[in-house]
């Protein structure tokens, strides 16, 4: 080779590098630069998704931001705005647009036309002037993702790719703390609270680093149209006393308890609109709660669960297999925010796709009893395996333990469904979970976030 002449691959990484370097200097990195796998098209059976655009606030972050952890479909930009109104901290949220030919799918809610296809240039027009309003009225700071992916037709882009989203929405989050919520949930003003004053937030901070998930009861209006969304605003923002006289007039109810006991079940309503300090919970099997956790312990959301069925029931169990004990916040909660149905579950149903997600979801199981369970993500490989700061699986220990737990919850929450109870298990703290109630405030003369919000 001539002197001075470089490898046709060196200089091809050269000029990768050069480029990574370049974007990382203006910001522009996404988390497709940051994280997806080498040979994404390999995995079977995953949304191959495309970022089409990437918007991080400009305003001034805080030490003692908690970053809330959010998806939605384009359509339903509202709702995100109804969360950036409520919350102080950051939000990274990820948005989705599905595609039939290049043209993107527009959806009107609350109409009785169907789905027609626009231009997406249209879509990342709206996308970026939602951004810019956002910054200027809203209290949050929005770091938006705008993703897309090609489908092969209008009806099945009805078939929303759930957890690739929250994996969008989660790798795009930078803060020690974040809170896994759905969009048209709203947090309450405690937590906003936590976030104001640093003492708090490092107690909070300290609870989640030892593994704690943090669960904020979740409710939802007793009326689902208009009523209910002024009912959601009013709890949110008056705290625990104002959800408390809801809960006691039946304008708020726990959420999806009449639908799905399991859900919700081991949160313990009852115990919690009294409770003046936080409570341990044993976590058991379909348990689905919105939490605050330390983001270097949080898993990959598994992205063979599209549609409706189990995608966030097993990443909670994943959760729970890692270690993780389940503790009440005593004032801190969410409330559910009324809107129109989605087509998602319909589609799931009509396409088979449900069944499908059953058996995906008892193989899941099978993998973590074995030790064997990698989450399947598009992210899922090098030094994020397991999570954007989990390398490798959970110990063998804390699986065959969780594992056991959920075996026996099952069986007496099968139990109590029948009978009509709704019971708890709560869980004994081990000499670990002692351990961590001084971080939880439990102990006399502590300060917590969770006992003082």
């Amino acid at each position: 080779m001539a002197p001075g002449r470089s490898i046709p691959g060196l200089q091809l990484l050269r000029t990768l590098i050069i480029a990574g370097l370049l974007a990382a200097a203006h910001g522009d990195l996404t988390t497709d630069d940051q994280f997806l796998c080498p040979t994404p098209h390999a995995i079977p059976n995953l949304p191959i998704l495309k970022t089409e655009a990437s918007i991080s606030s400009g305003k001034e972050r805080a030490p003692t931001d908690v970053t809330l952890v959010t998806q939605l479909s384009f359509e339903r930009l509202y709702m995100l705005e109804g969360q950036c109104d409520v919350w102080s901290g950051t939000i990274s949220a990820a948005v989705y647009i599905a595609l039939v030919g290049g043209k993107a799918v527009s959806v009107e809610l609350n109409s009785n036309q169907d789905p027609h296809l626009i231009a997406l240039s249209r879509v990342v027009a709206a996308f970026r002037q939602f951004h810019e309003l956002a910054e200027q009225k809203g209290i949050c700071k929005l770091d938006l993702q705008l993703v897309s992916q090609e489908v092969e037709n209008v009806w099945l882009s009805g078939l929303y790719p759930v957890n690739s989203m929250r994996n969008r929405a989660l790798a795009n989050a930078k803060t020690d703390v974040v809170l896994l919520l759905d969009v048209d949930f709203w947090p309450s003003a405690e937590l906003v609270e936590v976030m104001a004053q640093p003492r708090k937030y490092e107690s909070l901070r300290g609870a989640v680093l030892a593994r704690r998930a943090i669960v904020l009861p979740a409710f939802e209006p007793g009326d689902a149209g208009d009523v209910g969304v002024e009912v959601a605003r009013g709890a949110v923002l008056g705290g625990k006393a104002a959800a408390a006289a809801m809960s006691r007039d039946g304008r708020l109810k726990p959420f999806h308890t009449d639908r799905y006991r399991a859900g919700h079940r081991a949160t313990d309503y009852a115990r919690w609109l009294t409770a003046r300090t936080p409570y341990h919970i044993r976590y058991e099997e379909g348990y689905e709660p919105y939490v605050l956790v330390a983001r270097r312990f949080v898993p990959w959301y598994d992205e063979r669960f599209v549609g409706y069925r189990k995608n966030k029931v097993v990443h909670l169990l994943h959760l729970a297999q890692q270690g993780t004990l389940f503790v009440v916040h005593p004032n801190a909660f969410t409330v559910h925010s009324p809107h129109p149905r989605a087509r998602t579950w319909k589609v799931t149903r009509k396409t088979g796709l449900w069944d499908q997600l059953a058996t995906i979801y008892r193989e899941v199981k099978e993998q973590l009893a074995a030790q064997t369970y990698v989450p399947a993500a598009m992210y899922s490989c090098g030094e994020h395996v397991i999570g954007p700061l989990l390398p490798g699986p959970p110990s063998q220990a804390a699986t065959a333990a969780t594992m056991a737990a959920a075996t026996t919850t099952e069986q007496q929450g099968a139990a109590a469904a029948a009978s009509g109870a709704v019971t708890t298990a709560e869980a004994q703290p081990s000499a670990g979970a002692a351990a961590g109630n001084a971080v939880l405030g439990e102990d006399p003369g502590a300060a917590t976030a969770v006992t003082a919000a």
